[in-house]
């Protein structure tokens, strides 16, 4: 009989107890509330504060990257939230667990985590996680990398799961007990993850700044409400995403066959909000939004569909090119990808795009509007 989730978390715990714990997360809302609830949660029941680490401005924390990121934080073991899983990614000599719902590389070194039947964020499966550790906990049970009289229970954590539940996607509802707290609404978990998706979207990138912000706040209130530095930084960067997303969002798709491109060139990461918005209009199609804007010579995209008869990973594995460094995580509904910009164009004429250099506007012309 397959481990259970709990099983494999209480494993991996038990393998990391007294070494250098590292949780690797992305730089959204889903991922920074996931990475901060299990700070908090280690912190408060197994004695550990893990030290967190996020993707560079315009990358993929992933595979070699993800490895080597690790052991520049001289991670002793790994804890990584919806950056994929595969050998490549965990640490050669400690314990590394993948909490993940895209598609899984070759992992024959570390143990993985999926979401369940339904695609799910990382930051609700660990949620549901050491909700049940807790509970058999207070029923008698016992693990001896945690805590039976802990400062910090899963249940005070709540408001952070209702942040991923938000922020993540495909958007979930709210865990029962954090929908029914009294200290939450609705409203102030939609925008404290609207808040910290800006600070991994916006071009300064306070990335760093808002886990200190949401490392200090005691609910969703104190972010949006907050007048902190970091609160104050991140609403700045909430008002710039947002005017990107204002200009860009006249520009219309191209269209080949189920394939509808929108390129741009913003200093904001405004991929994902296009893209959701040019999904709702165009359900049958496989909607992909290209920001050359970003970094350089790379191109940054996101891919969602809404239609069950559209496979992005096909779409994926049928246009990229063979040996190119692209980085990509995948579902069959929604693919992040980094690219150089000539695979790029090649994946492009793939696609049977014509004149795939004019689809790619240039970075030098990218500013802030």
């Amino acid at each position: 009989m397959p481990e259970r989730p709990a099983d494999i978390f209480r494993t991996f715990l038990d393998r990391a107890t007294g070494h250098h714990l590292v949780t690797a997360c992305a730089a959204d809302a889903a991922g920074l509330a996931a990475a901060e609830l299990a700070r908090r949660w280690l912190s408060a029941r197994a004695g550990a504060t893990p030290e967190i680490i996020f993707p560079e401005r315009g990358r993929l924390l992933i595979g070699p990257a993800l490895a080597d990121r690790a052991r520049q934080a001289r991670a002793e073991a790994l804890l990584a939230l919806d950056l994929g899983a595969d050998d490549s990614a965990a640490l050669p000599d400690g314990p590394t667990l993948f909490l993940d719902q895209h598609r899984h590389g070759r992992c024959t070194t570390a143990h993985v985590i999926g979401p369940g039947p339904e695609p799910r964020p990382a930051g609700l499966v660990l949620y549901e996680i050491l909700r049940e550790i807790d509970a058999d906990l207070c029923h008698g049970g016992s693990c001896p990398a945690v805590s039976s009289a802990p400062a910090t229970t899963s249940a005070d954590l709540a408001w952070l799961a209702a942040i991923v539940a938000e922020g993540g996607h495909p958007r979930l509802t709210l865990p029962p007990d954090a929908a029914t707290a009294a200290h939450l609404s609705k409203t102030s978990v939609r925008e404290a993850a609207v808040l910290l998706n800006s600070a991994g979207r916006a071009a300064d990138y306070p990335v760093a700044a808002t886990l200190a912000a949401l490392a200090s706040a005691d609910g969703p209130a104190a972010l949006v409400a907050g007048d902190s530095p970091a609160c104050v930084a991140l609403q700045e960067a909430r008002t710039e995403v947002l005017r990107e997303f204002g200009h860009w969002s006249h520009q219309r798709p191209h269209f080949m066959w189920r394939v509808a491109l929108v390129p741009v060139a913003s200093p904001c990461r405004i991929e994902a909000i296009l893209a959701a918005m040019w999904e709702r209009q165009l359900p049958a199609y496989m909607i992909v939004v290209a920001n050359s804007g970003v970094a350089a010579g790379w191109v940054t995209v996101i891919a969602r569909t809404a239609s069950p008869e559209r496979n992005l990973l096909r779409l994926l594995d049928a246009v990229a090119p063979a040996g190119s460094p692209v980085q990509a995580l995948g579902r069959r509904d929604y693919v992040e990808a980094v690219v150089p910009v000539a695979a790029w164009r090649e994946m492009l004429a793939k696609m049977r795009f014509r004149n795939p250099g004019k689809l790619v506007p240039p970075a030098e012309g990218a500013s802030l509007f």
